[in-house]
Parts: structure tokens; sequence; C-alpha cells
């Protein structure tokens, strides 16, 4: 799956979302698409290290993003709703909330 590519239609589902209508406050960051072998982040490819692991948010340069491993071809809807959940997750480790399930 090229991943660049399919970043791109994921973002152009994303800036279509009111996101503040999902959670007062609640805005998009930026994300990453990986595989097994590259990693897409921020318009480019870069070098995918340890912390790219599962379907998460994760603190990268100094700020929260949400990641996918991209290893099942969804439509762009489903794509767009799982990068949006873990932007969710994003949001709440900015916010500092500890109300995740164990």
């Amino acid at each position: 799956m090229n991943l660049e590519k399919l970043y791109g239609e994921i973002s152009n589902s994303i800036a279509k979302i009111n996101f503040d209508d999902i959670w007062e406050g609640f805005k998009p960051v930026k994300f990453a698409l990986y595989n097994d072998n590259e990693c897409f982040f921020d318009g480019k490819y870069i070098e995918k290290t340890c912390e790219f692991m599962g379907n998460t948010a994760i603190e990268y340069n100094g700020e929260f993003i949400a990641i996918w491993n991209v290893a099942a071809d969804f439509e762009i809807s489903v794509f767009t709703s799982k990068i949006v959940h873990e932007m969710f997750h994003a949001f709440q480790y900015k916010n500092e909330w500890n109300s995740f399930a164990n």
C-alpha cells in the first residue's frame, strides 16, 4: 500500500470534520501511517523508530501524534475514523486525562 497516497486521502477526509462537534476543544493532531518497512509522517517519509508500535497516540518530537500500522486495507472512511479515534487519545494525553481503561 502506498502510504503517501493513503495519508493524503485521510488528510482530505479529516479536513472535512468539525472536531468541536465531537468534543469541545478537540482539535486534530498530526498523524503517521506506517508498515513493517516505512513510516509516513507530516507529509514525508521518516525513519521508523521503536515508538511506532501498534495503533495509538504517542509523544513524538515533543508533541502528541496519532499513529496507525497499515496492516489491513480499509475504506478511507474507516481509516479516517480510526485515525480520529487515536487523535482523541492524543487529546486526552495532552490534557492529562487519567481515565483510560486498563
